[in-house]
């Protein structure tokens, strides 16, 4: 017996299954014309099986199930027994809404149904035991999770997954592959697309319920062979002929209504509804049909032409009859046909929002924007049921400026490209990569085969045949909040292994798990136009602190299933395998937590400054009790890529606070963080907000200590001259304002950067009783032991006062800062002009020596004298040293 070639179309609207053989030397696929039960009950034949299921209870009560029309017409008359378009569910739902008797749980179990059906009949039709070597079609757009979720279905049907080649084709590729070979076979004229010349095709294929819009580089082999690479995929897009058939259906509720001044109750809608889509795919096909007998007669078809709708029981009893005209139809259908968009806004599809996207034409920009700037169209191919409709055929060519292709059956194309793709498989001996291993798709299994999309038999010379594609759309990683990072752009050549991705990602908490999402699109945020296509939780058997470095690596095989691995970037034995499947998916909230980017990154500003209102709101509410959280949020802002983008919602934020708000305190603190990146104007005007705490009427109001002092610290980071402005403040503070005071100090040491300014400002204002250990810390930092020496004498007379303060009855913790701060300014390291002045050295290092006289802590006080002599300190005086600053 010959080989047979077979492939299943599993659409949304209806499948189809074809088949070949091979007949003198001649290999021609055949559409098998399937039996089922029609809407009457009876037996018929037809190429398209409505992909519907119906579960009904047979004579011993047990569940079984119909396929195709009958299921159809039982659609809106058995809730919970009927499941249609199960196609667009396939990795996107891991459930659907069906009775909880019915044994069906999943879309993959619905889909192995219809799948199970047309091979039992092609069994029946093609004498033949058995039919276990299929190739399925699905949509370019789908992606690993609506590919897995296919295979999976195939698997239930007893169709054999673990093939040595690929079960799943695009179908895109299937219709070209069609419609080049009825070319070649002299079916249509063979001037239609000539391959003499490489040439740059778009698919275009709109279904009942998908719209796949391609790109491919087709040229034709010296071997005679159809070469296709792929250029761009656009993204995944739940469009088809339901959504057409759904505005129409929509107008016909509300005429019927009005007709009657009635409402159909909820319950009933539906009931309602699934009628009145028949009415409207009936008006939507009498239409195209008249339209194209005037085409073919040379006359235009009128838009004042009409046809009746009509339903006899459209609902308890009440009768429905209408007209719609051309014009009407056209109007209903107009906001999915993107009339707005020309060629030119391929530019602009970075600014489109969610509203420009469920159009024909935006899966046409998208794919031309992917393609880069300058690919040339040399032909455009329509498939797909709803391509019959005049209305997509006058718009393309509109848009494009030249007529597109039609392929001789756009319902039977796709099934019949894919039979040829299937004989061209084994005639060519092509294997998918990693069928030497069983189809083991582990990172360290496949790492050899990567980067080799095409087999070929070099012993033996046979041609090759190409089955490499490409990422449809970016992959990114989910982070905080709504933001996404990019891990695999759009266009990468398929199978694809990434290098190790390391210094990108860290824990942004203390955790033993982290969530990893991923999302598809080429947006910024987890918001449309991306879309979460897989999520998966890590453990590691310890929790990591804050800040630990994670790594990736990620493995993609030609049909988008994804291996991905996450480790401790330090601690490699931590590494964990995750394959990006059906069973990752859930339909639960989102989980994706614990992960952050290293470095800066782009944020929505608005989108920011509103959810750290929301927090900061809520932390008041709770006590203050997510402080925590309210600081890494800022602190999240404070590595925003894009601080331009934020002044303006500080701004219009802090102009609906009161001046005692705490958010306030939160501007002030990103207009620290984001400083760098603000104009002068724009730093001018916050500066002349923040200054207004400190007048004399605004001190007479009762502020928050935070917000005062996130104000003076603004002052200090953006004005040049805020010493001057803090010595006005500091002769006329209110006495109760101390905590302000030592908050002054210490910005007075961080951001000037006139020496002499700090030692004057420290010789008028500091007392010994403001010394804590912020104030020693910055003094030691700025001039301790290993810092330039040159301007120390300036601080003669700090020291003088700092060290009259000392006593020994009262040694207080002050004290040993102060000490410590005197044994570092004084140190004999370098040219300490301080050393040479010994009307400051011996009174200043006598009063040091009587502070320490007595002390029975030995190690801090021998930790003194080294610091003095510039000598090098042992561990137990570091430690000395060490707890006075821990134990402020």
């Amino acid at each position: 017996m010959s080989e047979m070639y077979t492939a299943i179309d599993l659409g949304t609207t209806n499948s189809v299954i074809a088949y070949a053989n091979i007949v003198r030397d001649k290999m021609k696929p055949v559409v098998l014309n399937l039996e089922r039960k029609n809407d009457t009950g009876s037996t018929s034949r037809a190429p398209l099986l409505p992909s519907v299921v119906f579960y009904y209870k047979n004579q011993e009560g047990k569940i079984v199930t119909d396929v195709g029309d009958y299921a159809k017409s039982r659609y809106g008359t058995r809730a919970g027994y009927v499941c249609k378009s199960v196609k667009s569910l396939m990795g996107v739902s891991d459930q659907v809404n069906l009775a909880d008797e019915i044994p069906d749980k999943i879309p993959a179990d619905v889909s192995a149904r219809i799948l199970s059906y047309m091979i039992n009949v092609a069994k029946k039709r093609l004498f033949q035991e058995e039919i276990r070597d299929v190739v399925i079609t699905v949509p370019a757009s789908f992606d690993s999770d609506q590919c897995q979720a296919t295979i999976d279905a195939a698997r239930k049907a007893g169709i054999n997954v673990e093939n040595m080649h690929e079960i799943l084709l695009y179908e895109p590729k299937a219709v070209i592959y069609d419609f080049m070979r009825m070319q070649e076979d002299g079916e249509i004229p063979s001037d239609l697309l000539s391959l003499e010349t490489e040439k740059n095709v778009m698919v275009f294929d709109l279904g009942g319920g998908t719209l796949d819009v391609t790109l491919h580089r087709v040229s034709s082999t010296p071997e005679g062979l159809i070469d296709i690479r792929d250029l761009a995929i656009s993204r995944y897009t739940l469009l088809g002929g339901d959504n057409f058939d759904e505005l129409l259906a929509e107008d016909m509720l509300k005429r019927f209504q009005e007709m009657y001044e009635i409402v159909v109750p909820t319950k009933r809608r539906e009931e309602v509804m699934c009628k009145l889509r028949k009415l409207a795919e009936e008006l939507k096909v009498k239409i195209s049909m008249a339209y194209d007998d005037a085409d073919m007669s040379g006359v235009q078809l009128p838009d004042d032409y009409s046809e009746e709708v009509m339903d006899i029981n459209l609902y308890d009893a009440y009768s429905f009859e209408t007209t719609y005209t051309k014009a009407e139809m056209e109007s209903i259908l107009a906001p999915l046909m993107g009339y707005a968009y020309k060629m030119e806004d391929v530019g602009r599809i970075q600014k489109m929002d969610e509203r420009d996207v469920n159009n024909i034409i935006y899966p046409i920009l998208d794919v031309l924007d992917k393609a880069g700037k300058g690919v040339k169209i040399d032909a455009v191919i329509l498939n797909g049921g709803m391509t019959k409709c005049y209305l997509i055929r006058q718009r393309l060519k509109e848009f494009f400026g030249f007529e597109p292709l039609t392929t001789s059956d756009p319902d039977l194309a796709v099934a019949r490209g894919a039979v040829y793709y299937h004989y061209c498989l084994h005639k060519y001996h092509v294997q998918r990569i990693g069928a030497e291993n069983n189809g083991n798709r582990t990172l360290t299994a496949t790492a050899e085969l990567v980067g080799n999309p095409m087999q070929e038999n070099r012993e033996t010379n046979t041609p090759v045949f190409h089955t490499g594609t490409i990422l449809n759309d970016s992959i990114n990683l989910g982070l905080r909040n709504e933001y996404v990072s990019l891990l695999i752009p759009a266009g990468t050549q398929l199978p694809y292994r990434s290098e190790e991705i390391r210094d990108c990602y860290k824990l942004d908490k203390t955790t033993d798990a982290i969530g990893i999402e991923l999302y598809l699109g080429r947006g910024t945020t987890k918001n449309l136009p991306n879309r979460r296509i897989a999520t998966r939780v890590v453990k590691f058997q310890n929790p990591y602190p804050a800040n630990t470095p994670i790594s990736f690596q990620i493995y993609i095989n030609s049909m988008r299933m994804m291996t991905m691995e996450a480790w401790i970037t330090d601690r490699p034995k931590t590494k964990t395998i995750m394959e990006m499947d059906m069973a990752s998916l859930k339909t639960t909230a989102k989980s994706a937590r614990g992960i952050s980017a290293i470095g800066k990154m782009k944020l929505n500003a608005k989108s920011e400054i509103n959810g750290l209102k929301l927090l900061a709101e809520k932390n008041e509410r709770l006590g203050f009790k997510l402080n925590g959280e309210v600081k890494k949020a800022l602190e999240a802002i404070g590595q925003a890529s894009n601080p331009e983008d934020f002044f303006e919602p500080c701004m219009d934020l802090i102009n609906s606070c009161n001046q005692a708000d705490l958010m306030v305190g939160y501007v002030y603190a990103i207009g620290i963080l984001l400083r760098d990146g603000w104009s002068e104007s724009q730093k001018r005007t916050i500066l002349q907000r923040a200054k207004q705490h400190f007048n004399p009427y605004a001190t007479a109001i009762r502020q928050s200590s935070y917000v005062l002092r996130n104000a003076l610290e603004m002052i200090a980071s953006m004005d040049p001259n805020f010493v001057d402005f803090y010595v006005e403040y500091m002769t006329k503070m209110p006495g109760e304002a101390e905590y302000q005071k030592l908050a002054i100090f210490q910005f007075v040491l961080r951001y000037e950067k006139d020496d002499a300014k700090i030692a004057n400002f420290f010789e008028h204002f500091f007392r010994m009783a403001d010394m804590n250990k912020w104030v020693a810390n910055l003094m030691i930092q700025r001039y301790g032991r290993g810092t330039e020496k040159e301007n120390q004498q300036k601080f003669a007379k700090f020291v003088k006062n700092l060290s009259a303060g000392l006593r020994t009855k009262e040694r207080e913790l002050v004290q040993d800062y102060a000490v410590l701060v005197i044994a570092e300014l004084c140190s004999r390291n370098g040219e300490n002009p301080l050393q040479n002045d010994k009307y400051t050295v011996k009174p200043v290092w006598q009063a040091v020596k009587t502070y320490l006289a007595g002390d029975e802590r030995t190690d801090f006080v021998s930790a003194v004298e080294k610091i003095w002599n510039d000598e090098e300190l042992n561990e137990k005086e570091i430690q000395a040293t060490g707890a006075i600053f821990k134990a402020g």
